[in-house]
């Protein structure tokens, strides 16, 4: 989902580390991404070191495991946070806001795809309630600012997705900060770092902050 963003940071920080990526498809499936990430965590023991563009991800790196390689995450609970994050374990997350890039505008999940795929199968009437069911809790679409993708396109959609959930449609400033200590090896307070043999625990993403 941060496809722009991680290769930005790669590419800004020169990092000669290799990336592998996760399909997009388990974005919504936390346990099946922590079998996916177990796997590429069982078959890059010969690093010293696994660096994970991941938080928390709704329990998806809960238990991973790693026996001869260490791992870092970014202490966060998401994609979002991590893209919102603002300093000191703080993001400019809001409750009622769905939070856009371009990567996800590209996701079989996202609020067009969505709306083709019901209107095609119940019809347009019956699609408007159904879309309306799902995102009655949202009042807002907000693009993520990046600088890393094309915003007049990515606002172009963000306008479509909105008028068919009956969202405000907005735009705030994003960062890559995160992912650039983390592609240049600055783990502070904002990362946890697991030593081979120590298992991920879901609530170590938590801090809290003196």
């Amino acid at each position: 989902m941060l496809k722009d963003e991680i290769e930005y940071a790669h590419r800004k920080c020169n990092c000669i580390w290799p990336v592998l990526w996760v399909p997009r498809k388990y974005h919504n499936t936390p346990e099946k991404l922590k079998n996916v990430l177990q796997e590429i965590v069982n078959q890059c023991q010969e690093y010293s070191k696994i660096i994970f563009t991941y938080g928390a991800c709704g329990g998806g790196t809960d238990g991973l495991y790693s026996t001869k390689a260490d791992m870092v995450f970014v202490r966060c609970e998401d994609c979002i946070h991590m893209l919102l994050y603002s300093g000191r374990g703080k993001s400019l997350v809001q409750k009622g806001v769905i939070y856009l890039t371009d990567g996800w505008t590209k996701d079989n999940q996202s609020i067009i795809q969505q709306y083709e795929y019901t209107q095609k199968k119940y019809g347009t009437e019956m699609c408007s309630c159904v879309m309306q069911m799902m995102y009655h809790n949202f009042h807002e679409l907000c693009v993520i600012d990046t600088g890393t993708f094309d915003l007049l396109e990515t606002v172009s959609y963000a306008k479509k997705a909105a008028q068919v959930a009956n969202l405000k449609q907005t735009c705030c400033k994003g960062t890559t900060e995160l992912l650039e200590k983390l592609f240049t090896g600055c783990f502070d307070e904002e990362f946890l770092e697991y030593k081979a043999g120590q298992a991920v625990k879901k609530e170590d993403f938590i801090k809290r902050w003196e």
